[in-house]
């Protein structure tokens, strides 16, 4: 299939245009000419495997919503992994994979494409139920985000990049830190996992826009160093809303990739569930006791309670 788009001059989409608000190259920001519409080969959407997995997984009996739990639920698991984000979604699924069993706790709604129409204040209501709006001394209103509300917004919002650190980031953890054992050889054969599971690679012809093939082809010409960006992405169609939640689920977030493969794996996901203590005797954490939470993010009185060998916060 094939895609002609184009843009208003008002340039209201990420990127300035439907290819290039993907971090295709480093032309992101710029706007495009709507003299220049560009054609778009999409993957087809129904061939995508991570979406047949994200399905079965809502409908999976171990992935429970806070606010329709109707009493207070307790649950014994090995390991209780407190967020879904990039680091929890990970651990979880690595846990779950070797065996163990695992409880995932998340304060946010579950939240996928369905749930995205790519209009900025429907997403910002998603976000933050109560305004974005926050006031300064300055006369200006800041959009600050106060509280999130769904699974590990920090990776369903954003444009699919996949950097790794800079040498120099590295180097300064030893240097200034004393961190040891995460120089760039320690750390490649980790990075390039990870690569490969979530399917990170450069920018493809098809969705490069044309501010960033100009900027491309102007690098090469006074011979610059430069690369296309990676990004996680899977069956993209070019519609230029990754940072208001993607309605194709084409970005490979955790909610779409990570989360699923954990509980595919045997872990038990609570949404709505947020962790408010730990569980002491003596000294010793044995568990995580979390609040269930209604549609509107408050408190049901109800409550869950997991009881671990070991935590992940």
């Amino acid at each position: 299939a094939a895609v002609r788009s184009s843009m208003d001059d008002r340039g209201s989409r990420p990127g300035g245009d439907a290819t290039a608000g993907h971090g295709s190259g480093a032309a992101r920001g710029a706007r495009r000419r709507t003299d220049a519409p560009v054609s778009v080969a999409l993957a087809s959407p129904s061939r995508r495997p991570e979406l047949e997995r994200l399905a079965r997984v809502l409908g999976s009996s171990r992935v429970r919503d806070g606010a329709l739990l109707e009493r207070d639920e307790s649950m014994r698991a090995q390991i209780c992994v407190v967020g879904s984000g990039a680091g929890g979604a990970t651990v979880a699924c690595e846990l779950a994979r070797r065996g163990h069993s695992v409880a995932l706790l998340e304060e946010g709604v579950y939240r996928t494409g369905r749930d995205f129409t790519g209009d900025a204040d429907e997403t910002a209501q998603l976000l933050l139920p109560g305004g974005v709006a926050v006031r300064t001394d300055d006369p200006i209103a800041l959009a600050i985000p106060i509280m999130v509300t769904f699974i590990e917004y920090g990776v369903v919002l954003g444009y699919g990049t996949s950097q790794r650190l800079p040498d120099a980031v590295l180097e300064s953890w030893e240097r200034d830190h004393g961190v040891s054992g995460l120089g760039k050889r320690e750390l490649a054969p980790y990075y390039e996992r990870a690569e490969q599971e979530l399917g990170a690679a450069p920018v493809p012809d098809a969705l490069v826009g044309r501010n960033a093939s100009l900027l491309e082809q102007g690098a090469r010409a006074l011979a610059y160093a430069g690369a296309r960006v990676a990004r996680t992405v899977s069956g993209c169609m070019a519609t230029g809303v990754c940072d208001r939640g993607c309605p194709q689920d084409a970005q490979l977030g955790m909610h779409v990739l990570t989360v699923p493969r954990a509980v595919e794996a045997g872990a038990t996901l609570y949404t709505r569930a947020r962790a408010d203590k730990l569980l002491l005797s003596g000294a010793r954490v044995f568990g995580v006791q979390a609040s269930l939470l209604d549609a509107s993010g408050r408190a049901t009185g109800r409550m869950l309670r997991v009881l671990s060998d070991r935590g992940v916060v």
